[in-house]
């Protein structure tokens, strides 16, 4: 599962707490519960950007495409995907 903004945010800012109170990356990593790595990732960005470096970055990769179906397409789909016209309903019934 994965981890709230928030919550992120707060680990961040106990390492950052931790480190500037003398504690090595490792022992911040420790008192927050992440790898040594992750505790001088943070520390670094904090030295180098100050509070905008705790935030999160954007992922690389490819961007996702933005898919728009027409209901031709929609019905077309479904009935590949699912087969008769009553499991097609029921799965329409059961997301919402």
């Amino acid at each position: 599962m994965a981890e709230s903004p928030d919550r992120r945010e707060a680990q961040r800012a106990r390492i950052v707490l931790a480190c500037a109170e003398g504690m090595s990356d490792a022992g911040a990593a420790r008192l927050v519960g992440v790898s040594t790595g992750s505790a001088a990732r943070w520390r670094g960005q904090f030295a180098a950007e100050g509070l905008a470096g705790l935030g999160d970055r954007d992922r690389g990769g490819r961007p996702v495409a933005e898919i728009v179906l027409t209901g031709d397409e929609r019905e077309t789909l479904q009935r590949w995907a699912w087969g008769s016209p009553e499991k097609v309903d029921r799965v329409s019934l059961l997301r919402g």
